[in-house]
């Protein structure tokens, strides 16, 4: 083998009796410990591992559990079988099994990643034989691939277009000049998906930094004149008559309602009718506003919801500490 490991097979032929299956599966467990190397494991273990896997006859629970409990002990992994289903049955097919299979240890499965099982017709025995083979095969580079995602880019069919009439593409044999304009066109929709990949990317990075912006700004406080906490518009646009009269150009919410009135930072009163129409205004919008005198929190439970709560948070401290008092 490619790295000079040890490989050892195991060729079985179980007894029927369940005493004796255990006396030979405690018995290839001990070959499988003493032995510092690969191993594949074949041949009839007249035992199932699944109800599916028997087909016609009882399924005995105990029998089954008993051998998949060896499986496991060894280490070995039941390598699929593909074509049938079942690789023995009587004359009449009345009854079927699979009691034949490959059992690996994982270090063979490294050597060789393509092994695959397959179930062979059969001919004289009532069992069918079974192959263990590698098969690796390679279809070579996908000539062209193209993702449903690109027809909802609104410059996709222009791309295709530009691509296929470009006159830069030319050759006498139009075999040739077909294969020449696929090729010029995988390469433009690369580029093109490149860009727009990267363009994605940015854009991302732009929403991030904007929220994250936006969050040290809610920790600092709201700020009343820009914005947009009421509707789609900031104050300052929606009220630009009273911005032009406001001192304090970046107070807060919560700055602005702990004053006595919402002219008290005016560097005058309103006069115009406009001023007092969009005062009246202001004054309406803000009266059914109520600023809570609480600090923010976050919080999340340890119940695998999300959420968090002191009580969860007891619960789980008092469960992994109270117990050794």
């Amino acid at each position: 083998m490619a790295n000079n490991s040890d490989l050892l097979f195991i060729s079985v032929y179980s007894p029927q009796d369940l005493s004796l299956k255990r006396v030979l599966w405690s018995y290839i467990t001990g070959i499988l410990n003493r032995w510092h190397g690969e191993v594949i494991v074949m041949g009839d273990f007249n035992e199932v591992r699944y109800a599916s896997e028997r087909h016609g006859s009882s399924f005995h629970y105990l029998n089954a559990a008993e051998f998949n409990m060896f499986i496991a002990n060894s280490q070995l992994i039941d390598i699929p079988l593909g074509a049938y289903s079942f690789t023995w049955s009587d004359k009449h097919a009345s009854k079927m099994s699979k009691l034949d299979r490959f059992l690996v240890s994982q270090g063979t499965l490294d050597l060789f990643p393509n092994l695959s099982g397959l179930i062979l017709h059969r001919h004289i025995s009532d069992h069918r034989p079974i192959l263990l083979k590698e098969t690796h095969v390679d279809y070579g580079p996908i000539p062209f691939r193209l993702y449903h995602s690109w027809f909802l880019e609104d410059d996709f069919h222009s791309v295709i277009e530009d691509s296929w009439n470009n006159d830069g593409v030319s050759a006498s044999n139009p075999m040739i000049l077909l294969k020449n304009k696929l090729k010029y066109l995988k390469q433009r929709l690369k580029e093109w998906s490149s860009v727009k990949r990267s363009n994605k990317v940015h854009n991302r990075k732009v929403i991030q930094y904007s929220i994250i912006e936006i969050d040290l700004r809610l920790d600092k406080g709201i700020c009343l004149p820009d914005d947009l906490w009421y509707g789609d518009v900031c104050f300052k646009e929606k009220f630009k008559w009273l911005f032009n009269l406001e001192l304090q150009k970046d107070v807060s919410v919560a700055s602005k309602f702990q004053m006595s009135n919402v002219v008290s930072s005016f560097r005058r009163s309103p006069r115009s009718g406009i001023e007092n129409s969009q005062l009246l205004e202001l004054e309406h919008i803000i009266s059914s506003v109520s600023l809570s005198t609480a600090s923010d929190r976050w919080s999340w439970t340890l119940h695998g919801l999300g959420e968090f709560s002191v009580k969860s948070a007891r619960e789980e401290i008092d469960k992994h500490v109270l117990v050794w008092i």
